[in-house]
């Protein structure tokens, strides 16, 4: 464990650093006693306490009592911390039918059903995290859990074709990517897509395709970006409804 700045601070540290380059990692805490590491443990705790207070609220106020309520209601908890209202909360999922590809344990499904969504077919290729979403499914009625990886437009396609969803919501880290394989007409056989592209290059090749099916929207992260799809005009396509 390489030191960190409130370690820098310590006496016995700053004597090492005095005949050791700053740069090397070869200073470590272990080399304290239990003591020593204790006090640079309070220390560490008490600034972030001091200069950091939203993160103090956000962790021990909001977000520890909110994984203590889901756990109590035996539901699957957002993934890393992740506000889905921001992610994916951009349409209405009342009384509709939802394809969730990347569904980690189903707390996505979760969502969605939250929203008033009828049926959530949740996709997962992660075996650890289908055996969990499995679980999940087994105790609500409005999931039915896919243990399968989504590796080609075509699978793409028989999922589609299979479970006639009226909103399709990926989420599968680049192989977004895969969606480029199909066709217009293809594409425009769902009503609306939620897209999470990690790349702006995929993204922007995404958003040209989907342009001339219908209204494109966006919301932007640091790190990644949520297509908005939603089909104009339900005479110029063929819905999987009428199947």
């Amino acid at each position: 464990m390489v030191l960190r700045l409130v370690e820098l601070e310590h006496p016995k540290v700053k004597e090492w650093l005095s005949t050791f380059d700053k740069n090397q990692s070869a200073i470590r805490v272990q080399e304290l006693t239990a003591f020593e590491k204790f006090d640079l443990v309070i220390k560490k705790r008490l600034r972030i306490f001091l200069t950091e207070p939203l993160k103090v609220y956000k962790k021990y106020f909001y977000l520890v009592p909110r994984r203590i309520w889901y756990k109590l209601l035996k539901v699957p908890y957002p993934l890393c911390n992740e506000n889905y209202d921001k992610l994916w909360g951009y349409t209405c999922f009342e009384g509709k039918s939802v394809l969730d590809v990347g569904a980690d344990y189903g707390s996505t499904a979760y969502y969605f059903h939250k929203r008033g969504a009828k049926k959530v077919v949740a996709v997962e290729g992660d075996h650890k995290r289908a055996t969990a979403l499995k679980k999940f499914a087994l105790t609500s009625d409005f999931v039915i859990p896919v243990e399968t990886f989504v590796t080609s437009g075509a699978d793409f396609l028989s999922l589609m074709d299979q479970w006639k969803p009226e909103i399709v919501k990926v989420d599968i880290e680049g192989s977004e990517s895969l969606l480029l394989k199909l066709s217009e007409g293809e594409l425009s056989l769902v009503p609306e897509w939620l897209i999470e592209c990690h790349s702006d290059e995929i993204y922007q090749k995404l958003k040209r395709r989907f342009l001339s099916i219908g209204k494109v929207s966006s919301i932007s992260f640091p790190d990644i970006r949520i297509l908005i799809v939603k089909r104009q005009r339900e005479e110029d396509t063929r819905s999987f409804r009428k199947h």
